[in-house]
């Protein structure tokens, strides 16, 4: 960034549906390999490819996840019901660009923003906050990387914002800690779960995952649909898990071969982890 006065015509281009899912406050977490020292109003533009329906049916289940780790409740959040592409879409707030590495070690991050970015396989991530989305997007073309907007067209489009936050989050308040966490061993064991739970399942489709809506040392997921624990049931979930593995490390191929992976790719590869432990602990049931 040049000037603090380009500040309010910074924008960045995702490809759809994660552009409209940041525009309408439930992506707040966004990825990059390459780190930037940039804050404050940033435009997102979506990108000119179109979404594939399997993608945008991935992502809406997984920030459904988000959504009701951090309400604690069984609610769906609202969802665009178009992606445009080659479109300006809505603004949010970056509060700071951090590593990977350092996002982890914030011992007070919400549960929610925890998931957000232990499903992200990038090495650093824009904290974005405060969501407006435009009521009527605006088409253009975009670019790579940080770039700006025409006056007019900042200045035009600002009147069309709606403010959108249904999961509002101050980052630089969930910042001042670092290290271990100050709840109780229970506590954090539980939301580990949950946190956990929002990853895998989201992905498989097999069960909906909701944190229970007491708290303390009380508190237990909640685990609706996915059929019961009989044997079939393990075996069918570990089939399930076993077949994201093979797309997953299908994934790791490509990327070692030197492919560029798009969004939802990325995403992909960050759940492998979480995959082989689950998959794990089944094989001690099973």
């Amino acid at each position: 960034m040049k000037a603090e006065l380009d500040r309010s015509r910074a924008c960045l281009t995702l490809h759809q549906p994660l552009a409209s899912l940041m525009a309408y406050g439930l992506k707040r977490v966004e990825g990059r390999v390459w780190s930037s020292d940039y804050s404050g109003p940033l435009w997102i533009h979506a990108a000119s490819k179109e979404p594939e329906p399997e993608d945008i049916a991935h992502f809406e289940e997984f920030y459904t996840e988000i959504y009701r780790l951090d309400t604690c409740s069984n609610v769906t959040p609202e969802f665009p019901k178009h992606y445009p592409t080659s479109a300006l879409v809505g603004r949010v707030q970056v509060s700071t660009v951090v590593s990977a590495e350092d996002f982890a070690a914030f011992s007070d991050m919400p549960p929610s923003a925890r998931a957000e970015g232990r499903a992200n396989g990038s090495d650093f991530f824009f904290l974005c906050e405060s969501a407006e989305r435009l009521v009527m997007p605006f088409q253009m073309s975009g670019q790579h990387k940080l770039w700006m907007l025409e006056k007019k067209v900042a200045s035009s489009a600002a009147k069309g914002l709606r403010k959108c936050e249904p999961m509002p989050i101050k980052f630089l308040h969930h910042m001042q800690a670092r290290g271990p966490s100050t709840k109780s061993t229970v506590e954090d064991a539980i939301e580990e779960a949950l946190i956990d739970e929002a990853i895998c399942l989201s992905l498989s489709g097999e069960a909906d995952i909701t944190p229970a809506l007491t708290s303390g040392a009380g508190s237990t997921p909640v685990v609706s649909g996915g059929g019961g624990n009989s044997t079939a049931d393990l075996e069918k979930r570990k089939r399930s898990i076993q077949k994201k593995l093979r797309q997953v490390n299908d994934l790791l191929d490509k990327q070692r071969k030197g492919q560029t992976l798009d969004a939802s790719q990325l995403t992909k590869l960050g759940t492998h982890d979480e995959l082989l432990k689950e998959l794990a602990e089944l094989d001690t049931i099973t």
